[in-house]
């Protein structure tokens, strides 16, 4: 209690020294328009909206720019503005940037036009999105429990988030060759969680873990390729504008948006001064370190102020900032909290006799502890993993340790009709389900966690693997999706829990772990998104995101026997089994296991770039 109230001592001097460094960049950025003169700039999504805003800003500027679109009509009408406005060159690639075909075309047309690649500014979202935009405008995007589309799910991380680490991918060579500048267009979504809009999220939230990693990772290896993210609240471009025209009350939608030739422009400065991210309007920077400070006051707040045309609330700035004001006293509060919590959470064991648990991936590890702790609760419990064999020695010990029914099943959750089979076979054997605990890796992990406890994994800009991160994405994501999906209306009924195992890479960008982060910080934007839509539809299901830090498996602490420091910052597998527990059995929002791992993870959001400096100086092991 003592060291977390300590901490906060330095909370209101960070705050401070924030303000001062906001207020210095806010008003002199080191911006030179002439740095942009002659650069060379491709530019994905550019048919309308900000995309194409930002090609005549570039042109303005004297750049030489090459953009991407499905619509080659539109293409070719932007195309000759931007000739008008200025560019010394500007070419088009008609294409479909989920297709890998087209994403290598842009980037080699980029090579045989320019001959080098300064900029790399991806924009693109897709047509599927468009239309969800829309319902959600007009109010009538029904929430992921009501309609879980995995298959949409899938499509829509395949354009936002893979087309992004591809296009990435095949231009650092150039970018490395320029020292160019990676600037990502992302969103508001990608750093608070929103009711109706986990599948966005979780990609956005995917964006943020890959290429802040990335970008730690180039500095570590000494390349100058910036990475700018760039986070986006509301802003008005005309489509919008049109799209609410016939809805009662849309006028009041765009209060506070910010208007596209603007926010090209500050996208455009953001890139060129190196800048980590950007915030625009500046109002989102606030609410999204209010979302990483006090993530539980987000929630309140989401769950009860709509975004749509007849609430005026959400497109008041004023308001917004108002709210802030309290930031003080919940954080102190929230220090109490955490004490308290941290002393006594009211965790009950006997709730746990007679649950039905479904719990994956326990052949070793952590799932394979918590089966057994779950066991000596008395719960009735099915297992999941690949091999038969450990499953029969792991249920057969369980049913030893107490538990009252122990089953398994033998299947890999990257296939979808094993993850139905599952969730279909804990209704035949219990009836109901009371608990869904994910913790799944996937063998293709494993090989890769080996080669980093070793130091032999090669940084993503030397072995930019996309199909690798495909599939690490299928197990370790989008199964995760799918589980939960399959196993809401049970958990409904039964008033359940969900809980999510995660990783302290899920809330801080490390190196050599740019396809790790992203896939647990899509995690993070999926399950926390949907844990305010059922809180919004008041549903009593809990999500529980469980956020690990070292943990003692066999294969960790036979790694670190030559790193004495680091063996002594692991936690047995015993006790994290326990507090994965207790947390979801007590509903917990966030488990941070060893403790030490939440004031990182906080320190994170405070001081992005102080962690990012301490991220290339740090080796683990």
């Amino acid at each position: 209690m003592c060291k977390t109230m300590s901490r906060l001592l330095w909370v209101s001097l960070t705050v401070l020294l924030g303000a001062v460094a906001v207020g210095i960049y806010w008003n002199y950025d080191g911006f030179d328009p002439e740095s942009l003169r002659g650069a060379t700039v491709v530019i994905t999504g550019c048919s309308t909206g900000i995309g194409e805003e930002m090609a005549y800003q570039y042109a303005r500027l004297g750049a030489k720019i090459l953009i991407t679109a499905r619509r080659e009509n539109r293409l070719k009408e932007v195309v000759a503005k931007a000739k008008s406005l200025g560019a010394q060159e500007a070419h088009y690639v008609a294409g479909d940037m989920g297709k890998a075909e087209d994403c290598e075309r842009t980037i080699q047309t980029a090579n045989e036009k320019f001959g080098r690649l300064d900029y790399l500014v991806l924009n693109h979202m897709g047509s599927s999105f468009k239309s969800l935009q829309q319902k959600f405008i007009e109010g009538k995007l029904t929430s992921w429990d009501q309609d879980p589309d995995v298959d949409y799910f899938v499509d829509f991380l395949n354009i936002n988030l893979i087309s992004y680490v591809r296009l990435a991918s095949l231009a650092l060579p150039l970018l490395k060759e320029s020292s160019g500048h990676i600037v990502t267009v992302s969103s508001a979504f990608g750093k608070m969680y929103w009711p109706n809009l986990s599948y966005y999220s979780s990609a956005k939230f995917g964006l943020d873990g890959f290429f802040s990693s990335l970008r730690v990772e180039l500095m570590k290896a000494q390349q100058d390729v910036s990475v700018t993210l760039v986070v986006l609240g509301k802003i008005g471009t005309p489509k919008i504008a049109e799209n609410l025209e016939d809805v009662p009350g849309g006028d009041t939608v765009l209060e506070g948006a910010a208007l596209k030739g603007e926010t090209a422009l500050v996208i455009i400065r953001g890139g060129a001064t190196r800048a980590r991210e950007v915030y625009y309007p500046f109002y989102t920077w606030p609410m999204a370190k209010l979302s990483g400070l006090m993530p539980q006051f987000v929630d309140y707040i989401a769950a009860r102020v709509n975004l749509l045309p007849e609430n005026r609330v959400a497109g008041s700035i004023s308001l917004t900032m108002s709210r802030l004001l309290w930031v003080g006293l919940t954080v102190l509060l929230g220090a109490v909290a955490v004490g308290i919590y941290w002393n006594y959470d009211g965790f009950d064991p006997e709730s746990l006799r007679g649950a039905t648990v479904v719990i994956t991936g326990c052949s070793t590890g952590i799932g394979e502890e918590m089966a057994y702790q779950y066991a000596r609760l008395g719960a009735r419990i099915l297992i999941t993993a690949r091999r038969e064999n450990r499953l029969k020695e792991v249920v057969a010990k369980a049913k030893s340790l107490g538990a009252q029914e122990a089953h398994y099943v033998a299947g890999d959750m990257g296939k979808a009709e094993d993850c139905e089979r599952t969730i279909q076979t804990a209704l035949e054997k219990f009836g109901r389900l009371d608990y869904l605990v994910l913790n799944h890796v996937g063998s293709s992990y494993k090989s890769r966690q080996q080669q980093f406890i070793e130091g032999k994994l090669k940084p993503w800009d030397q072995d930019p693997d996309v199909d690798f991160f495909v599939d690490f994405l299928n197990i370790n994501l989008v199964s995760y999706v799918r589980l939960a999906s399959l196993a809401l209306p049970l958990l409904k009924e039964s008033k359940g829990h969900i809980v999510v195992l995660s990783s302290a890479a899920g809330k801080i960008p490390w190196p050599f772990l740019t396809f790790y982060s992203s896939v647990k910080f899509g995690l993070d934007g999926f399950f926390s998104s949907l844990r305010v839509e059922l809180m919004k539809a008041q549903q009593d299901v809990s999500v529980t995101l469980v956020v690990l830090g070292i943990i003692g498996t066999p294969t960790i602490v036979q790694s670190l026997q030559n790193t004495p420091e680091m063996l002594n910052m692991v936690a047995p597998v015993d006790q994290t089994a326990m507090a994965i527990i207790r947390g979801g059995a007590t509903r917990a929002r966030e488990i941070y296991h060893p403790f030490f791992v939440w004031p990182l993870a906080k320190f994170e959001v405070l001081m992005p770039q102080i962690m990012d400096y301490l991220a290339t100086k740090v080796n683990v092991p």
